[in-house]
């Protein structure tokens, strides 16, 4: 079976009354362990549950104003996978740390579901296909 026909569709991942507010979940789809959470203006995000410094999973550590602290050294990420702090950085410390990533994933939240997009194991991103409609879920509203 070819692989890459798993990871190029739309996968439910969890029920959006699952994640409210500053909580962190993890799942593993198609092999993958992630962690889940919304940003500030309460879309989610998803990140691979897997620190790049030192490999412990991120859903150890917390939510601290809508970006994921690692539990170890307390590296922050933004909901695009960006490292956006080293506390341990000093001032003369000549250390760019946007350029470290975690692999992020595609979300969309409906039918009261929230959706991820697993794309390519390489990591390139392919266009999505639609999540498929499903009129019977139409009226349940999303959790936000």
């Amino acid at each position: 079976m070819n692989s890459e026909l798993l990871n190029q569709v739309w996968y439910m991942a969890l029920l959006s009354e699952e994640l409210q507010g500053k909580d962190l979940h993890t799942q593993e789809v198609c092999g993958e362990p992630v962690i889940f959470f919304r940003d500030e203006t309460g879309q989610v995000k998803a990140l691979r549950n897997i620190c790049p410094h030192r490999g412990i999973p991120l859903s150890y550590g917390r939510l601290v104003n809508h970006e994921v602290e690692c539990p170890y050294h307390g590296w922050k990420f933004n909901g695009g996978g960006v490292c956006t702090e080293i506390p341990s950085l000093t001032k003369t410390q000549n250390l760019d740390c946007r350029k470290i990533k975690v692999k992020n994933y595609l979300t969309h939240e409906q039918y009261g579901q929230i959706w991820i997009f697993i794309g390519d194991p390489n990591g390139n991103f392919k266009t999505p296909p639609k999540i498929p409609a499903m009129s019977f879920l139409s009226d349940r509203k999303s959790v936000v």
